[in-house]
């Protein structure tokens, strides 16, 4: 009879816990899209055959009890026109009306067709659709094109609308300028990021800042890259250091690199993830529960869940999905101990501004199949940008004697790792952010780990930690990956001060020209 009464007790307790953070749930669903593109299609052709594909997909969201449905980004259009010009995309772009007379376009029949069709499809679903939008704002005697997404409420009003504020390899779209944030009859207050835009301070940071918001709406077109920047991976450790619920839907074209779209909870559980070798959408769907105190990773939310239930496009074999491999020449790399099972290690840069600390047991002396220790403190090319990025981490290698074949993805191993311990420390500042990067053969993320960031005594430094928690195998990357957004738009490579390599204004640049001119010709 006590030992019944403990128990009870202790479930009371666990949930009592659980409730202070959480309270009821809803229903959502994400797409991972892959659109009619075929090149004899008219772009209005191309545009009606998605959007109808589209309204089976919130169709079949509604029958699942889903409160919200959300689409990929270029879903609607494909993505390939980010290599067409300006006049080849006019075709495919959308007039979105001012919000502020919130139009219901499944009732005004002057409204784009499309919109007409998306609109009428929440309304007769009664949801909530969110959908990316090739969007054209005339300007003066031109006009200005924005990757858009669009919030249409389960009346089919456009009550929202988010245009992409981080445009990378876009030479004719806008940037957008303002966040959003909008909030729901169910009671959920939602974020709104597309593509690139999880990579920054503004909006990924930003819009989470403000007290309500416990859910992120993310949709992209993602192309994937070992051994850091997966598609899955990056959605996964932004979910797990920012203790927010992320609905993420990526655009789907294996052979372009692009794939990858998943339901991550606010606790660090996956609730499911798809990605498929082949060519193929997929509707996710799964209860989300609702959050009013989001758990950071500055409070060491240390949650370790097995793994989720993830779909990889039936038994197809996900070697076949395309992806791009990270050039790490300017990466520290040291090999595993090659004459025991364990390793310690601690690199710095060059100035022990960062430091990684290493400890790696496996169960057996890899014959196969080698890794390196990871460290890289500088900038990289992230398309035709570069961005500030410092990273630790433990990489898989397909050839055991070539340092250039870390990162890439060939076959699996048989290595199996005991123990994985990375522990950082880290200068801390609104200008960082750090999160946990996991990656295996099979592109999916791991879960089967803390990960944990604790503020020092000095109040300028953090040390994050980041632990498996049970053997682990057929490893491709297992590391903390952090960005550096002061150093933004520097030169590519290692740092090797503490200033901050930033380009000149140009009309700084101009002020000072003028100056050294003056002072030449005194």
């Amino acid at each position: 009879m006590k030992q019944i009464t403990l128990i009870t007790i202790i479930i009371t307790m666990i949930c009592h816990i659980d409730c202070i953070f959480s309270y009821g749930s809803y229903r959502a669903a994400v797409v991972e899209y892959s659109t009619t593109r075929e090149p004899f299609y008219q772009p209005e052709d191309i545009l009606r055959t998605n959007a109808e594909e589209y309204v089976k997909l919130i169709k079949k969201a509604a029958s699942k009890l889903a409160s919200i449905v959300l689409f990929p980004e270029h879903g609607l259009t494909s993505a390939d026109i980010t290599t067409k010009s300006k006049n080849q995309i006019l075709a495919y772009s959308i007039e979105i009306p001012d919000l502020i007379h919130k139009p219901n376009p499944c009732i005004n029949e002057s409204l784009h067709k499309i919109l007409r069709l998306l609109s009428c499809a929440a309304q007769e679903s009664s949801i909530y659709v969110v959908v990316n939008i090739l969007e054209r704002q005339d300007h003066k005697d031109d006009y200005h094109m924005f990757s858009t997404n669009v919030v249409f409420d389960r009346m089919g009003t456009i009550i929202a609308k988010y245009r992409k504020i981080n445009v990378i390899d876009e030479s004719n779209l806008q940037t957008g300028n303002d966040l959003l944030t909008f909030t729901t009859d169910f009671g959920v207050t939602f974020a709104v990021l597309i593509g690139y835009d999880i990579f920054y301070k503004r909006p990924s940071l930003e819009a989470i800042q403000e007290k309500n918001v416990t859910n992120v709406l993310y949709s992209t077109a993602w192309i994937s890259e070992t051994p850091f920047l997966q598609a899955l991976s990056i959605q996964a450790g932004y979910a797990r250091t920012t203790g927010v619920n992320l609905l993420a839907a990526g655009l789907n074209d294996p052979n372009e690199k692009y794939g990858g779209s998943g339901i991550y909870l606010y606790d660090g559980k996956v609730a499911e993830l798809y990605i498929s070798p082949s060519k193929s959408s997929k509707l996710l769907v799964q209860e989300v529960p609702k959050i009013h105190i989001k758990i950071s990773a500055i409070k060491c939310n240390n949650n370790s869940q097995v793994m989720p239930r993830f779909r990889l496009g039936g038994n197809l074999n996900v070697g076949s999905f395309s992806t791009l491999t990270d050039n790490l020449k300017h990466h520290t790399l040291m090999p595993l101990n090659q004459h025991g099972l364990e390793t310690k290690a601690t690199i710095c840069n060059h100035n022990g501004v960062y430091c990684c600390k290493f400890h790696v047991i496996v169960q057996r002396k890899p014959t196969e199949h080698n890794y390196r220790l990871s460290m890289f403190y500088g900038i990289r090319n992230i398309g035709s940008k570069t961005i500030g990025v410092r990273s630790c981490g433990v990489i898989s290698c397909s050839n055991g004697t070539d340092d250039h074949s870390c990162g890439e993805r060939t076959y699996r191993s048989s290595t199996v790792f005991s123990n994985i311990s990375i522990i950082g420390t880290f200068r801390r500042s609104d200008e960082t952010n750090d999160f946990p990067i996991t990656l295996t053969y099979d592109l999916t993320p791991i879960t089967e780990y803390t990960y944990c960031e604790t503020m020092n005594d000095d109040k300028q430094t953090i040390t994050a930690e980041m632990i498996s928690t049970q053997s682990l195998t057929n490893i491709l990357s297992f590391g903390i990956y952090g960005r550096m957004f002061e150093y933004d738009g520097g030169h590519p490579g290692p740092i090797t001060s503490n200033a901050t390599p930033l380009p000149l204004p140009d009309g700084l640049i101009f002020v000072i020209l003028t100056i050294l001119l003056v002072v030449l010709a005194i």
